[in-house]
C-alpha cells in the first residue's frame, strides 16, 4: 500500500517526527528527571539489570533519562533520522510497555515517575504514535544554511541529558537524613495524629492498631522516627510483648529477592534488621509477616479477605511510600485487621517492591515468601 506523499501528509509527518514524539519522550524523562527515584523503573528491566546483572538502580535509571535526551537530540536536529529515531523509541516503549502488563504491572506504566499513568492509556498513545510516524513520512529535508549546527546542537542537548541525569543521581545510593522530634509521630504531610495512649498494650480508641514511638509513649497509627538518618537509635521501650533492638544503618535502596530468602532465619533477614523491635514470639512456632503500604489497594484487600480473623499470629510491616516519608493519613486506607500489631520501616532510603510482600515463618526461619501475592490466589497462607 502507498503512503500517503502530498504536502498535507508531509506537513503531518514532519510535526509527528520533529515535534510531537521528541515532546512525547521529553515529557516522560523530563518527569522522571523530577523525580529521580529508580522505585518507578519497569519492572522488567529492573529484574534484569539490578536483579540478575547487579547493576546498581541510580545510575541505570540515569543512563535511560540520558539516552532519552539522546532519542529528543537526534529528532529535533537531525532531519534525515528523526523519523527512524521517532519509530525506534515508540516501538521500545511498546515492547516495555507489553513486557510490564506481560508481568501483571497494571498500576502505573512508570514513564513519568511518580505520576501514575494507566499503562492501557500510554500504551494506546504510543501505538498510535507510531502508527502516525510510519503511515505520514516528512518530505526530506532541503539544504540549510544552519545545517552545520544541527551536529553540535544534538551533542550539547545529549551531553545536557546525561550530565543532569547523573549529576542528580550520584549520591542515589546513600540514605539520607530526616531529622524528627523523638516525642511527636510524624507522617509526610507533617501532620500529628492525636495521642490516645493505650499502656495495656490494647486497640486504642479508634481501633487502629498501638505503634511505639521512639520516647517509648504509645501512639495509635502513624509511623515512627525510627528512621531518621543513616544511623538509627534503637527502641527506648518496646511495647509489650515485643522485643527492642539496635537497627542495620541504612542504605540508599533495598529491593526484594524473595526466592533467596526460602530458607533464612527472619533474624537475618536484611529488611527485618533494620526494624527497631519485633514481637518477642516471632521466632517461636508460625507466624506471618506482610510488608505492606498505607496506600496499597491490593495490601488491604488481601488483609481484608484473609486476615479478619486469622488465627496464626501476624506481623504488619508498614513501608514508606517514598524516601522521605510516609503518605499523609488523609490518603490512608482503612486497616482490615485490627489485631495485627504494625512496625514502621525507617524513612531515608527507596524500598523498590512491589507490595504486599508476604511471608510465612516457622520457628523464626522463612518457609515461603512471596512478592506482591495476589489477595485471590495467595502462595503463602500455608498454615490451616
Amino acid at each position: 500500500m502507498a503512503l500517503p506523499s502530498g504536502p498535507l501528509a508531509q506537513k503531518i509527518g514532519f510535526a509527528l517526527s520533529r515535534i510531537i514524539v521528541p515532546l512525547w519522550v521529553f515529557s516522560g524523562a523530563g518527569m522522571k528527571l523530577y523525580y529521580k527515584t529508580p522505585r518507578n523503573l519497569p519492572k522488567g528491566l529492573f529484574d534484569l539489570f539490578v536483579k540478575d546483572l547487579g547493576a546498581s538502580p541510580g545510575p541505570l535509571l540515569a543512563t535511560i533519562i540520558g539516552l532519552e535526551f539522546f532519542a529528543i537530540a537526534v529528532m529535533l536536529f537531525i532531519g534525515r533520522l528523526a523519523r527512524p529515531m521517532a519509530i525506534f523509541m515508540l516501538s521500545c516503549f511498546l515492547l516495555v510497555l507489553a513486557n510490564e502488563m506481560r508481568l501483571g504491572q497494571f498500576e502505573s506504566c512508570g514513564c513519568f515517575g511518580d505520576i501514575k499513568v494507566d499503562p492501557w492509556i500510554t500504551l494506546g498513545i504510543d501505538l498510535a504514535l507510531l502508527v502516525g510516524v510510519v503511515f505520514f513520512r516528512p518530505s526530506r529535508p532541503a539544504p540549510d544554511a544552519r545545517a552545520p549546527l544541527a551536529l553540535p546542537a544534538a551533542i550539547v542537548c545529549t551531553v545536557f541529558g546525561f550530565v543532569a541525569s547523573f549529576g542528580l543521581m550520584w549520591n542515589y545510593s546513600k540514605a539520607i537524613d530526616r531529622p524528627t522530634d523523638p516525642g511527636t509521630d510524624l507522617v509526610d504531610d507533617g501532620t500529628e495524629p492525636p495521642v490516645d495512649p493505650t499502656p495495656d498494650g490494647g486497640t486504642p480508641d479508634d481501633g487502629s492498631p498501638v505503634r511505639i514511638v521512639d520516647d517509648g509513649t504509645p501512639k495509635p497509627g502513624g509511623t515512627t522516627p525510627d528512621g531518621a538518618g543513616a544511623t538509627q537509635p534503637p527502641a527506648k521501650t518496646a511495647r509489650p510483648g515485643f522485643v527492642a533492638r539496635t537497627p542495620d544503618p541504612l542504605k540508599g535502596f533495598y529491593f526484594a529477592e524473595t526466592d533467596t530468602w526460602i530458607g533464612t532465619r527472619w533474624d537475618d533477614l536484611t529488611l527485618a534488621r533494620l526494624l527497631n523491635e519485633w514481637p518477642a514470639d516471632i521466632n517461636t512456632g508460625r507466624y506471618y509477616v506482610i510488608f505492606f503500604s498505607h496506600t496499597c489497594d491490593h495490601c488491604h484487600e488481601y488483609l481484608e479477605y484473609w486476615f479478619l480473623d486469622n488465627p496464626t499470629p501476624t506481623l504488619l510491616v508498614a513501608i514508606p511510600e517514598n524516601k522521605t516519608g510516609f503518605a499523609p493519613r488523609n490518603q490512608w486506607l482503612t486497616m482490615p485487621c485490627r489485631t495485627c500489631p504494625i512496625v514502621d520501616l525507617p524513612v531515608g532510603c527507596d524500598y523498590i517492591v512491589t507490595t504486599p510482600i508476604v511471608l510465612a515463618l516457622e520457628d523464626g526461619v522463612i518457609t515461603c515468601a512471596k512478592e506482591g501475592d495476589d489477595p485471590e490466589a495467595p502462595e503463602c497462607l500455608i498454615f490451616e
